[in-house]
């Protein structure tokens, strides 16, 4: 009789564990499958996936780095991406922020728009204290001092000129 073999809540048996040998898959993996829900029958027939690998060479590497582009960012960019190796080493990099703020006349802009969106919260909250109950309007009283106290030293940082 074959005894069956228990991962976590499934029982499988030895010949199942035979089949997914043959297949290709360590223990861990089957394991794993399991886990993430798939049923015997699939994790133990489906063939485990090969990473793709391009290869590259390391004169690619030194070209990515002299413009600017990180190795791991080039090898990301050509595993698993799939981006070309040519372009991989020679596409700007993509900044999540589109918007940067340089010169003190733009922190100056945006100081003012912190500013008015504090005075439209510190508003609402005077026109709204008797609809909610006092322990949170001292909660967001607090908040709005904080964000008060953080907006003035960020003023005062900019005309201090070290920006």
């Amino acid at each position: 009789m074959i005894k069956p073999w228990n991962i976590g809540i499934l029982t499988i048996t030895v010949e199942q564990v035979e089949i997914a040998k043959k297949n290709g898959l360590k223990l861990h993996n089957l394991q794993t499958r399991l886990d993430n829900g798939w049923t015997i029958e699939r994790a133990i027939t489906q063939p485990v996936l090969k990473k793709r690998r391009i290869k590259y060479t390391e004169q690619d590497e030194i070209e990515a780095q002299l413009n600017g582009i990180g190795i791991m960012t080039f090898s990301s960019r050509v595993n698993n991406f799939g981006w070309s190796v040519g372009d991989a080493k020679t596409a700007p990099l993509q900044y999540i922020s589109n918007q940067r703020i340089d010169t003190k006349t733009d922190w100056i802009k945006r100081i003012e728009g912190l500013k008015q969106e504090l005075t439209s919260a510190e508003t609402w909250v005077k026109d709204n204290r008797n609809q909610f109950p006092k322990s949170l309007i001292h909660s967001i009283g607090d908040v709005l001092i904080k964000n008060k106290r953080a907006i003035h030293r960020l003023e005062l940082y900019v005309k201090d000129g070290q920006q």
